[in-house]
């Protein structure tokens, strides 16, 4: 059911751009156009394994001291 969604957002991105964006004066964001809601939990998940991996970084950079 995945790509059947994706496939979704495709045409109304396709729809945005080709159809309506010259027409208006104020347009939306694409995303709020076409749906797109971003998933927060990995959002979060992304952001805390980046902090891991800074604070590995600086783990490794005091045992170099």
């Amino acid at each position: 059911m995945e790509g059947a969604g994706e496939r979704w957002k495709a045409a109304r991105a396709l729809t945005w751009w080709g159809a309506m964006m010259p027409h208006l004066k104020d347009p939306p964001d694409l995303e709020k156009f076409s749906g797109y809601e971003p998933d927060k939990q990995e959002k979060v998940r992304r952001w805390l394994a980046a902090w891991d991996r800074v604070d590995a970084g600086l783990r490794r950079n005091r045992k170099g001291l």
